[in-house]
C-alpha cells in the first residue's frame, strides 16, 4: 500500500469500521439501560414503537459515534504524505479503544443518573460542580459499583483496540477509481451521520419522542447526547438574580412597585400578585378553551380587508358574531415564551428549558382552574420533547399531556406531516370532541398549533382559497411572493380551521357550557415590513377572540381595550372561577369600560395604553414586572 490514494482510502475503510463498532457498542449499553429501567409489561405494551426506538437510537448513535470520529479523519489526511505506519496508529486502535471507554463511561453513568433521579443527564447534573466533590465522590463510590464500571470500561477499551488492530489487517482491494472515491464517500456519510437525518431539520432531541411511554422514550437517546443536550440547557441558562439586584436595575423600590401595581395594603409581591375572583362569575363551571395559534396576526386581517384576500375562511362569522380584542399585545416573538405567559406567567426566560422547569409553580394556570375542579388537558400536535414540555407542562397541573403520539395513539387515523406532527384539522377536531362528549368534571384545555410554521408542509388535498399573487404585494411584503404565498397559506389554512373548531362547539348539545379564547402566539415575523410600520402595535399585535354565550355577560364590552396575553387567564378565571385564588398579572377586560383606562405590556418592554399617559403605563409595566421577578426569585432561590 504504498501509493497515497491507497492509504487515504485504507484510512478511510478504518474510520468507518471504528463509526460501526461505537454504533454497535452504544447499541449494547441501550439494551443494558432497557433492560434495567423498561419493565417487560412496558415493552410488550407498545410493543409496536420498539421499531421506531430503535431506528431513532440508531441514528442518536450514529450521530455520536461519526462526531467521536470525524477529528481522526482530518489526522488522516496527511497520511497522503507520510509512511503507513502513521496512518494505522491514528486511526485504529488507540483512539477507538479511549474513545469506546469514553463513551461507555458516559453511558454506565448516565445508566446510574437515571436509576437515582429517573432522568437522564439534565443540566441539574452541572449543579453538582458548585457542590463539595470529595462528598459527591464518596457517594458515588458508596452507592455505585464503581470497580465493576472500571473492569467493563477497560475491558471495551482493550477490545475495541483488538478489534481494530484485526481489522485493519484486512486487505485492501479497491480499484484506482474506487479509492479516489472512497474519501468522498465517507465524507458524505458522515456528514449524513452527523446530521441524523436527510430532512430539513437536524436530528434533535424532539426525535427522543417516539411513543406515549415515557419509559420507551427514554430509552432512545444515549448518554453522550443527553449530556451534550444537558450543557447546552446549562450554558443558555439565565443566571437567577439577587432581589437587591433586581431592584436596583428596576430603579424602584419594592414599596414604589406594590403602590404603582397594587395599592398601599399590599406588603409583598405576593400580595400584590394574587387575588381571588367574584363569588359569582357569569360562566360559573364551564369548560374552557384555549388556543394558542401559530403566527396568527392582526396585520393579515387588515391585508385580508386592503387586498380582497380570503384569509379567515369559516372564522370570518365568529369574528364578526363574538368577542375580538385586537389592541392585545403578544407576549415576546417566540412561541415557548407565549406557552410559557399562558400556562406559569413567569418573567424569566424559557424556564422550561431551565433546571427549574418542574418546579410546581402556584401561579400556574393549570393549577389554578384544576383547584377549583378542572380536569386539564393540553393537546398538541407536535412531540413533547419540543423544548420539554413533556417534562415541564405535568408539573405544572396539567392532568393529561398529549403530544404527537399520545393523539395518534387515540386517533390512529390522524395525518402527519414529517416536520411537526399531526396536522392542526386533526387535533382540533380531537379537542372539540373532547369538550362536546359528555363529562362529569369541567374541563380546562390549552392547545397548541402547529401546522402553520415553516418549514411548511400542508395537506395536499387542503382546499385553499385563491391567494394569487396581486402587484401590491411588492410593497406589503418584505419576503417574494413563492416565499409569502407559504405563510399566506398557513395563516388560512389555521384561521379556516378555527372557524371549523367553532362551527362544532356552536353546534354542539353544549355550546352553552363551553368558553373559547383563540389568540396568536406571536406576529408573522418574517413577511411583514416592520421597518414601514415602526410601533408597538404592528410589531407584537394578535387577535384575541372569546365566545362566552351566556345572559349574565355584559351588555357592552369595551373591545377597543389595550391589552396582552396577561390579560387571557385573569379574564377567564373571572368570567368562569367562583371566589377562586389566582395570579393577577393582568386586566379582567370584560370588566374594562371605554371610560376606563387599559394596559397593554409584555417581556420585551413594550407598552400600549388608553386613557393614561405613557410614563404612568411605562411604570405601571415596570412595577409589575419588578413584582413578578421579585416574586419568582423567591420560590427558585427556595427551591
Amino acid at each position: 500500500m504504498s501509493s497515497k490514494y491507497t492509504r487515504l482510502a485504507f484510512c478511510c475503510r478504518q474510520l468507518l469500521f471504528a463509526t460501526l463498532l461505537l454504533i454497535v457498542l452504544q447499541s449494547i449499553i441501550r439494551l443494558c439501560f432497557m433492560s434495567a429501567h423498561a419493565s417487560d409489561g412496558t415493552l410488550s405494551d407498545y410493543a409496536q414503537f420498539l421499531p421506531h426506538v430503535f431506528f431513532n437510537g440508531f441514528r442518536f448513535d450514529a450521530q455520536i459515534a461519526s462526531y467521536a470520529l470525524c477529528l481522526f479523519f482530518f489526522l488522516a489526511l496527511p497520511t497522503i504524505f507520510t509512511p503507513i505506519g502513521y496512518s494505522n496508529f491514528i486511526c485504529r486502535a488507540i483512539n477507538v479503544g479511549i474513545a469506546a471507554s469514553l463513551l461507555t463511561t458516559i453511558g454506565l453513568a448516565d445508566i446510574v443518573f437515571y436509576a437515582n433521579f429517573k432522568c437522564h443527564f439534565n443540566n441539574v447534573t452541572f449543579d453538582f460542580l458548585d457542590e463539595e466533590p470529595l462528598v459527591i465522590a464518596r457517594g458515588v463510590w458508596e452507592e455505585s459499583p464503581i470497580l465493576t464500571f472500571l473492569l467493563v470500561v477497560i475491558v471495551v477499551g482493550v477490545a475495541a483496540y483488538y478489534v481494530m488492530r484485526r481489522l485493519s489487517k484486512l486487505p485492501l482491494r479497491l480499484s484506482r477509481t474506487l479509492q479516489i472515491a472512497t474519501p468522498f464517500v465517507t465524507l458524505m456519510l458522515l456528514f449524513l451521520m452527523m446530521r441524523g437525518s436527510l430532512r430539513p431539520w437536524v436530528l434533535n432531541a424532539e426525535d427522543i419522542y417516539v411513543s406515549p411511554s415515557t419509559t420507551l422514550n427514554d430509552c432512545v437517546p444515549n448518554g453522550t447526547f443527553m449530556l451534550k443536550k444537558a450543557y447546552s440547557e446549562h450554558k443558555k441558562q439565565f443566571r437567577l438574580p439577587t432581589a437587591e439586584d433586581l431592584i436596583s436595575e428596576a430603579d424602584m423600590s419594592l414599596a414604589e412597585a406594590l403602590n404603582a401595581w397594587a395599592d398601599s395594603s399590599a406588603h409583598s409581591p405576593a400580595d400584590a400578585l394574587f387575588r381571588t375572583s367574584t363569588p359569582n362569575p357569569p360562566c360559573a363551571g364551564s369548560d374552557v378553551l384555549i388556543v394558542l395559534t401559530e403566527s396568527w396576526s392582526n396585520r393579515l386581517i387588515d391585508y385580508e380587508q386592503m387586498f380582497g384576500l380570503d384569509l379567515l375562511g369559516a372564522m370570518r362569522q365568529h369574528f364578526n358574531s363574538d368577542i375580538l380584542f385586537r389592541h392585545f399585545l403578544s407576549s415576546t416573538q417566540g412561541t415557548i415564551n407565549a406557552l410559557e405567559s399562558i400556562t406559569i406567567s413567569c418573567p424569566f426566560p424559557e424556564i422550561f428549558t431551565s433546571q427549574w422547569r418542574t418546579t410546581p409553580l402556584p401561579s400556574a394556570t393549570a393549577r389554578t382552574f384544576s383547584s377549583a375542579g378542572y380536569e386539564t388537558f393540553f393537546v398538541s400536535g407536535i412531540r413533547l420533547s419540543w423544548r420539554n414540555i413533556g417534562e415541564a407542562l405535568p408539573a405544572q397541573g396539567f392532568d393529561h399531556v398529549v403530544g404527537q403520539y399520545e393523539l395518534l395513539a387515540q386517533r390512529p387515523d390522524a395525518q402527519c406531516n414529517t416536520t411537526w406532527g399531526v396536522y392542526d384539522h386533526d387535533m382540533l377536531r380531537y379537542v372539540s370532541d373532547i369538550l362536546c362528549e359528555p363529562h362529569s368534571k369541567p374541563r380546562f384545555i390549552l392547545a397548541l398549533t402547529s401546522t402553520s410554521h415553516p418549514p411548511f408542509e400542508f395537506p395536499s388535498d387542503y382546499p385553499f382559497a385563491d391567494l394569487s399573487y396581486r402587484p401590491a404585494f411588492d410593497t406589503a411584503f418584505a419576503r417574494p411572493y413563492d416565499v409569502t404565498l407559504d405563510y399566506l397559506r398557513g395563516y388560512a389554512y389555521e384561521s379556516n380551521e378555527l372557524g371549523l373548531l367553532m362551527n362544532r362547539i356552536k353546534s354542539s348539545s353544549r355550546a352553552d357550557s363551553i368558553v373559547v379564547c383563540l389568540t396568536g402566539d406571536h406576529n408573522i415575523r418574517s413577511i411583514l415590513p416592520y421597518g414601514r410600520f415602526n410601533n408597538v402595535f404592528h410589531r407584537y399585535s394578535v387577535p384575541v377572540y372569546f365566545y362566552a354565550p351566556h345572559s349574565g355577560m355584559p351588555s357592552r364590552i369595551d373591545t377597543t381595550t389595550c391589552g396582552s396575553h396577561a390579560d387571557i387567564v385573569p379574564s377567564l378565571v373571572n368570567l368562569c372561577l367562583p371566589s377562586t385564588t389566582y395570579f393577577a398579572v393582568g386586566q379582567d377586560v370584560f370588566a374594562i369600560s371605554d371610560s376606563l383606562p387599559s394596559i397593554g405590556f409584555n417581556t420585551d418592554g413594550y407598552v400600549i395604553s388608553r386613557g393614561m399617559s405613557s410614563e404612568s403605563a411605562s411604570r405601571k409595566a415596570s412595577a409589575l414586572t419588578l413584582l413578578k421577578k421579585l416574586y419568582f426569585q423567591s420560590i427558585f432561590t427556595a427551591k
